[in-house]
């Protein structure tokens, strides 16, 4: 069983080893040589915003930047591999375009049928690949740029909030303070009617005139005692009931005073 699977193992890696062999002598891929990149910005951008986005985007596909100015940079890169690349990079707000400068160890041939230059596909893969970073870098920025604009209106929003409330407590307190404090109403004491308390609204009036009543009766009163005058009599009655009871039905309960007769 053993001696079964080793020749299965040696045959597997003899496979590998010719298919190996055939890659080989077929050589690279070879694709047509595109000596420029040039890409259109999905939106314009700062110019300072773009520089920003090329520089990333050299740093992340590992090219060295050899020259730096307005609107133009120039970079390398070189692979263990010995494929090298040196590229130009002409920017604005509204396009990044990458220029091939020179390169070095990347197959190159013509196209059978019409003769026209082609390279190795690594050539491209750099091209394209530095392209697209330069895209997704910058559409990070913008990204990161717009995360900060949302972060300041959120938090001027929040300012201008808690400004309104501040405002609104300011204005309440400054109402409160202008309003007059209001005095205590004083305390209700029933007054005092020949030593009796009366009920509010049946306190009679001192010192009125006598009042007519049929069969030519009178009723009074005074500050010191409720006084009925019946035909000219004086009578002083003990209380309010008797005084009320004088006025409608007689004397009865009222104590005669004749000495006051001349008061009727």
């Amino acid at each position: 069983m053993s001696s079964v699977r080793l020749r299965t193992a040696i045959v597997v890696i003899a496979a590998a080893i010719v298919a190996s062999a055939l890659g080989c002598a077929r050589g690279p891929r070879m694709v047509a040589f595109q000596p420029t990149q040039q890409t259109l910005l999905a939106q314009a951008s700062a110019p300072e915003d773009v520089r920003a986005a090329i520089v990333a985007a050299l740093q992340r596909r590992r090219f060295t930047p050899l020259s730096d100015a307005p609107g133009m940079m120039t970079a390398s890169r070189e692979d263990r591999r010995g494929l090298s690349l040196q590229v130009q990079i002409v920017y604005d707000a509204q396009r990044v375009e990458i220029t091939h400068v020179t390169s070095g160890g990347f197959a190159r041939d013509e196209d059978p049928e019409t003769g026209a230059p082609r390279i190795e596909r690594a050539y491209a893969s750099l091209m394209v690949g530095l392209s697209r970073s330069v895209e997704q870098e910058l559409e990070a920025i913008h990204a990161s740029r717009r995360d900060a604009l949302q972060q300041q209106r959120d938090h001027e929003l929040r300012l201008a909030d808690q400004r309104r409330r501040a405002a609104e407590a300011d204005a309440q307190a400054q109402y409160l303070r202008s309003q007059p404090v209001p005095e205590p109403e004083p305390a209700y004491a029933a007054p005092t009617y020949g030593q009796l308390p009366i009920p509010p609204g049946m306190i009679p009036t001192p010192n009125v005139a006598p009042v007519q009543l049929q069969g030519g009766a009178q009723v009074g009163s005074s500050q010191q005692s409720f006084t009925c005058c019946v035909n000219g009599r004086y009578y002083e009655c003990p209380g309010r009931d008797a005084f009320q009871q004088c006025a409608r039905s007689g004397p009865s309960a009222c104590e005669r005073m004749p000495q006051h007769d001349g008061r009727c």
